[in-house]
This record gives C-alpha cells, structure tokens and sequence, in this order.
C-alpha cells in the first residue's frame, strides 16, 4: 500500500513532489498548515508541515526527512511595503493566516530589535490584498515571487534578518508524520531532491520573477536536505518564542 505525502503547494516543491514519488510515495498538494490536519484526520501518512505547529501540536511528531530552509534569503518568506522603509518604520504588518512559523520569527524580531509593530492577522493571502490592509505586510511562498517581481519595495528578508538577529538558521517547514506513526527513516537519505532547469522555466511564468533569478531561487536558495543540527536549533529558538 502506497503511503500518503502531503507537500506544499508552491512553486518550490516541484523537485520534492519527483523525489517522493520516485521513492515510492503518493503525493498529494496542501498547504503546510492544512497538511497538520491532514496528518491528525488521517488521509495523509506524512507530510510538510510549519514546525511551529509541530511543536505545539501534541498529535504530531517531527520525523527525519526533507526539510524547508534557506541559509540566506528565502526570498519567498518577505515583508513588502509599497514605498520605501526599513523594517522599524512599519507601524503595522498585515499577515496571512497561512503562516504559522514566518509569524513566531517575525514576533521574535520584532521583539528583539525593539520595534513597536503591531501585526494584522487577516484570512488573506494575496500580496495585492496584504499590501492594502497595513504599513507594510508578511507574504509568503509564491506570492512572495510575486511581490517580488512587482513594484513593490522589499523591505526585508526573514531568512536573512532570523540569521543576523537571532543567530540561527531558519527552519519553517519539516516532515511530520502523527503522534502514533512511524517515520519512514528513508526519507532521511540522500541524494536530495534535485531541481530541473523546467521548474525554473514554470516559476518564472508563474510568478513573473527573471529566469536567473528564478534558477537561483530553486538552485540555490531553497533547502530540502534532512540538516539535524539546523532543525534541532530552530526548534530550541521557538519552543523559546511562543510566549510572545
């Protein structure tokens, strides 16, 4: 019997959907915060979920497998703003409910650089929605690209402001499977998901970002290798942040 991965829908997953299904797996597309209920409800066998949700859930458990991290820009975990500003110029940030762990990083920073930010938490997930809804806004995945590839101004990268200001690098989404499974320890072997020159290609129509950038995005950017030392670490920082 086939067993389930549920993985993300956004541009990124395309060589991780070839690898799982390579390796055996049925996948099916979700967000990463559906797939928590997915995993709980039983129709998935594992999937990527937020590890902030993973933490706090306590019918999950993370297991040894692909991984969604950046050692620098993620370029799809963002705040966009539609003039120019630094990040403590933005008295408000709109954020999707989509994000789970973007949100406790952004917390934590907000925090830590001391910067009086009151967050709009909003069902949408449009940057061209967000945009409107306060001074600056929190966009995730493709939408991300999207802004990115807009007339609006970057006003900073979450995977590289958690790494200068909180020393880490930034985990936001890791296999899971539920509470009473078993981890599938293949998962946690390489060779690692390999992207192809047409998932550029697509992500570049899709999201309107320049080839080579959209090649650097998939190349160089996105990390799905199983990094233990580097999932302990964000682990360890936001078990630490959820009280904010």
């Amino acid at each position: 019997m086939l067993k389930i991965f549920a993985t993300p829908k956004y541009s990124y997953s395309r060589p991780l959907k070839r690898w799982l299904k390579e390796r055996g797996f049925k996948v099916v597309e979700s967000y990463p915060f559906e797939a928590v209920n997915m995993i709980s409800e039983g129709s998935v066998d594992y999937g990527i979920i937020p590890i902030a949700s993973a933490i706090v859930e306590r019918g999950l458990r993370i297991c040894p497998g692909p991984m969604v991290y950046s050692e620098g820009p993620t370029l799809s975990v963002s705040i966009f703003s539609k003039r120019r500003k630094e990040l403590g110029e933005c008295k408000s940030i709109a954020v999707t409910s989509e994000t789970r762990t973007a949100l406790l990083y952004l917390k934590a920073l907000a925090a830590k650089m001391k910067a009086g930010i009151k967050l709009l938490q909003t069902n949408d997930k449009y940057f061209s929605e967000l945009i409107n809804l306060g001074d600056c806004a929190l966009v995730i995945g493709d939408e991300a690209l999207l802004a990115t590839s807009s007339a609006v101004h970057n006003v900073a990268d979450i995977g590289l402001l958690v790494r200068k200001e909180l020393g880490i690098i930034p985990v936001f989404a890791a296999t899971a499977t539920h509470a009473k499974g078993k981890c599938d320890y293949s998962l946690a072997l390489p060779p690692w998901p390999t992207p192809a020159f047409e998932d550029a290609l697509q992500t570049s129509r899709q999201t309107g970002l320049g080839f080579s950038l959209s090649w650097l995005y998939h190349h160089g950017i996105i990390r799905f290798d199983y990094n233990p030392s580097v999932l302990s670490n964000s682990i360890v920082a936001l078990r630490s942040m959820l009280p904010l």
